[in-house]
């Protein structure tokens, strides 16, 4: 995911394919003129969406799912991207085979237990807000 600010507190999201190199607008939005531009961090996560709709699931049915974490890029002159070590929460803590490993590129997380589930391409996308506008 890159994402640039285009002018004042405006902002745009393009996904980038990392094996075709195929740019894909995510979207654009304008904060706040009090706001002062983006944080300098923010938090990643991964979510099974299904399990949004308010009902109490049971921690044995979250489907396996795995993503990849990527140290933050920049061109901004100074920054010093970082990315934090990953961590399990909510209420299936210590039941979901929650798995996490750190190379020199970033952080890999596996979590699930119920087999695949197929829902679209199958693809995460994560965003990642660093210092000073750095994004992965």
């Amino acid at each position: 995911m890159v994402v640039e600010n285009t002018s004042g507190t405006t902002w745009r999201g393009t996904m980038v394919d990392t094996v075709t190199g195929v740019r894909t607008r995510v979207g654009s939005w304008t904060l706040p003129s009090n706001m002062g531009g983006i944080k300098s961090s923010q938090v990643g996560f991964i979510e099974y969406y299904l399990w949004n709709d308010g009902k109490n699931h049971p921690c044995n049915t979250l489907p396996k799912t795995s993503v990849f974490f990527g140290i933050p890029t920049t061109m901004t002159l100074g920054a010093i991207p970082s990315l934090g070590n990953a961590y399990e929460y909510g209420n299936c803590v210590g039941q979901v085979n929650f798995v996490t490993s750190r190379s020199p590129l970033g952080v890999s997380v596996s979590v699930g237990v119920a087999p695949n589930v197929a829902l679209g391409s199958g693809k995460s996308f994560v965003v990642q807000d660093e210092e000073k506008g750095c994004f992965a």
